[in-house]
């Protein structure tokens, strides 16, 4: 009887060890599988007499020992930060581990509708699924989705087994340097390692799910993990007219936006302020470098840079070539802010008239010295052009066809352009010629054609439609000026302004 109940004894204590390792919390994986059955039976030998021993044996009966079925749930990383950075606009993936600590096979749910995944900060989720073939991409009919599931979702974990779960990450395009993106994947409570705890049916869990009849002694479990990932500093610059910096010239191409000015050939000396604007383009505070990418300027000129709005001037090309100081520095300059400068450019005197001068200036990013963009500043040096041509037409029978006697028709045809480039892009400054006149007067010196030449009626045209008025000259002769009002004549546009003079005979 003692023996049976020792045995017995023993057999109670086994089964108590046995429930307090199901009961415990520990984020171990269990050892022993879920339905194991532990057998235990006692023997002992004796004798009767020891002079002349004759040998027994007796057994106990057996005890059995059914281990309990225990669950158990793990996901990691617990509040990952890893150095990797995400840029704005791209998009970040989130790698969890999801591991059945239990001791049987258990399944693992996932709330419908990707419910079970949380986001804080710019970014949203554009796809996560349970990776079950471990490639890091979704493949329908193979892995399990859990962002676009109407449906909970659940996948099956041998003991100890584990499987990945990706979550893919879009970073809004506007996020800042410096931002975070957090990414949970449950959302148990309490302190890090977020493992193990007693499934509560919150708002965005992820638990154990037990197949079949089973029933684990602790319940279903849930975890959480973690992982923050920081927004990196993307750097981008545009640079254009004042107020324009997003300005688009030909190309099209943000690097060949313009300015366009004019001065006199003979008032080349006088400076020409152009005001231009750059951006900060990138997603962080950043401060840039404004100098003279390529000078068309003629040696002799002078070109100065302003960021103070034109009370300290710092000049970058002397006589046409790069000063000691080729370039200006700006002050920090917030995510999406515009930064106004100024340019002064002065053309030596005498610099050939009716000629366009380019200075592109090139705003540069400090941070990252490769984000660069242009803006062009043109002088022109007067920008409508008139040549004038005569076509003699003889009809008198003396001389030849084109022969100048008496009686012939003279055709003046004066054609007229702005030699200023054609608007195109947006944003740009373009240069048209506005309140365009032409005059012809027959006494002006050095012409004389009023006293030599009569009209010829109804020859008088205009190629754009500009108005024709015919009266005295200057010296009073009838019918001998002619003013043609254009108007207003935009860069790259022209037209021809005729009329017809008879030889006086």
């Amino acid at each position: 009887m003692k023996m049976t109940r020792k045995h017995d004894l023993w057999g109670k204590v086994l089964l108590g060890t046995v429930a307090l390792v199901a009961l415990t919390g520990s984020a171990y994986a269990q050892a022993t599988a879920g339905g194991t059955v532990i057998r235990n039976q006692a023997s002992a030998s004796y004798t009767d007499d020891p002079s002349n021993p004759t040998k027994y044996s007796a057994t106990s009966n057996e005890v059995t020992t059914t281990v309990s079925y225990v669950a158990g749930l793990q996901i990691t990383p617990d509040g990952s930060t890893p150095a990797t950075t995400v840029a704005p606009g791209s998009t970040a993936t989130y790698t969890f581990t999801v591991t059945n600590l239990g001791n049987f096979t258990d399944n693992v749910e996932f709330l419908a509708s990707g419910a079970s995944i949380q986001v804080t900060g710019p970014g949203t989720v554009s796809q996560a699924f349970v990776d079950v073939n471990g490639n890091g991409n979704y493949d329908a009919g193979t892995d399990v989705d859990i962002q676009g599931n109407g449906a909970a979702a659940t996948h099956s974990l041998a003991q100890s087994g584990a499987v990945a779960v990706v979550v893919k990450v879009t970073v809004s395009g506007a996020a800042s340097a410096g931002q975070t993106i957090k990414v949970e994947l449950g959302d148990t409570t309490g302190s890090s390692p977020y493992d193990n705890q007693s499934a509560n049916n919150s708002t965005h869990e992820v638990h154990t799910k037990h197949p079949g009849s089973i029933t684990a002694v602790n319940g279903e479990r849930e975890a959480k993990g973690d992982i923050t990932m920081t927004v990196s500093n993307v750097a981008t610059v545009t640079n254009g007219p004042s107020g324009q910096p997003d300005a688009v010239g030909p190309g099209p191409s943000t690097n060949t936006d313009y300015t366009n000015k004019a001065v006199t050939a003979a008032t080349t000396n006088t400076p020409v302020i152009f005001d231009n604007t750059f951006k900060n383009g990138g997603n962080g505070a950043d401060t840039f470098k404004l100098k003279v990418a390529t000078s068309g300027a003629p040696a002799g000129s002078k070109v100065e840079i302003s960021i103070d709005g034109g009370t300290v001037w710092t000049e970058v090309i002397t006589n046409g070539s790069p000063s000691g100081t080729p370039e200006v520095t700006t002050a920090s300059v917030a995510s999406g802010a515009n930064s106004n400068y100024k340019v002064r450019i002065t053309l030596p005197g005498g610099a050939t008239a009716l000629t366009a001068y380019e200075t592109i200036i090139q705003a540069v990013s400090v941070s990252d010295p490769t984000q660069t963009n242009n803006t062009i500043d043109r002088i022109y040096t007067g920008y409508l052009r008139l040549v004038k041509t005569a076509t003699v037409t003889n009809a008198t029978g003396v001389g030849g066809a084109t022969d100048a006697v008496p009686g012939a028709d003279i055709e003046y045809v004066i054609a007229y352009d702005n030699i200023a480039n054609a608007p195109t892009g947006t944003g740009n400054v373009d240069l048209d010629a506005l309140l365009v006149v032409i005059t012809e007067d027959g006494d002006v010196s050095p012409n004389n054609w009023s006293t030599t030449t009569d009209r010829v009626a109804s020859t008088e045209s205009d190629s754009r439609g500009g108005t024709i008025t015919i009266s005295n000259s200057t010296g009073g002769v009838a019918n001998s000026k002619y003013v043609d009002t254009v108007g207003t004549l935009a860069g790259g546009q022209s037209g021809t302004f005729r009329f017809k003079r008879k030889i006086k005979q």
